[in-house]
């Protein structure tokens, strides 16, 4: 890290706006999971974001380093929502790929700004379903097909959007990284991202509810073991004696059911009519 609180692939001194905001993105992510990050050097590297966009130039097919920047300060509540909204009406076809547009999205999405964010995620996604693909095309952000459609799902996700598909996104990114000869850092990188923020958004597992003789017969839908689904294929329905049941209460299930060395419980965390 520079003085100034920019980063250099092998030393100080490299000049990549990008590259400095996906160092900070990592770090900030980093603090968030409760890593220690030194204050002064975090501080220094925001700061350098900062200023790269106070004197970023113009552009018309470009603008990732923009695009990145914006939203690294939004996830760190330092960036404009003027500037968001700017970009958001103004230059969001001026943004050369689909990841670029999905973090101005996405940093609409953290100030709260749903109707332009989820218009952002669209455009992110036309952009994505129209480009070809690059092959072996080195990009000055080190990116490809595969990387900027894991990427718009991880961000899409974080956001909890509902303008896009997410599992058909889901099963284009499985597609085209299965297809793929190889994969890149930024590849598997946004990849596990994107896994990850479709594990903490999924839906709370349902249960439907049926009493018959004494009998409380729950079919669980939507469960997940890990990143194993339950419902509706390995748990058909669970059986509770007696007719009442409680939050909290821990709900066992049929042996038959699960596998060696799993747990052989859920608990219900809530009841609606």
């Amino acid at each position: 890290q520079s003085p100034a609180g920019g980063f250099g692939s092998w030393g100080v001194g490299d000049d990549s706006a990008w590259l400095d905001a996906y160092v900070t993105d990592f770090l900030t992510r980093a603090r968030e999971r409760g890593y220690s990050v030194p204050a002064l050097a975090f501080d220094n590297a925001v700061d350098n974001l900062r200023n790269r966009l106070a004197y970023a130039g113009d552009f018309s097919d470009g603008g990732q380093d923009v695009a990145y920047a914006l939203y690294v300060l939004a996830r760190n509540g330092r960036a404009a929502i003027g500037d968001l909204r700017y970009y958001a009406e103004t230059k969001l076809s001026a943004f050369a790929t689909p990841l670029a547009k999905a973090q101005i999205a996405a940093g609409l999405a953290l100030y709260g700004d749903r109707p332009r964010a989820d218009a952002a995620f669209r455009a992110a996604l036309a952009d994505l379903d129209g480009g070809n693909d690059d092959g072996d095309t080195w990009r000055l952000d080190y990116g490809s097909a595969l990387r900027d459609a894991a990427a718009l799902l991880a961000l899409a996700a974080e956001a909890g959007t509902s303008a896009l598909d997410l599992t058909a996104l889901a099963q284009r990114v499985e597609a085209r990284r299965e297809a793929a000869p190889y994969t890149s850092t930024q590849d598997d990188a946004w990849v596990l991202l994107a896994a990850q923020a479709l594990m903490q958004g999924a839906a709370r597992p349902e249960l439907e509810i049926g009493i018959d003789d004494a009998h409380l017969h729950l079919e669980v839908r939507d469960l997940f073991l890990g990143t194993e689904p339950l419902g509706g294929r390995r748990i058909r329905d669970l059986v509770h004696h007696g007719s009442d049941l409680a939050v909290g209460e821990r709900i066992h299930l049929d042996a038959g059911s699960i596998a060696d060395g799993e747990e052989d419980h859920i608990v219900l965390t809530d009841i609606h009519p």
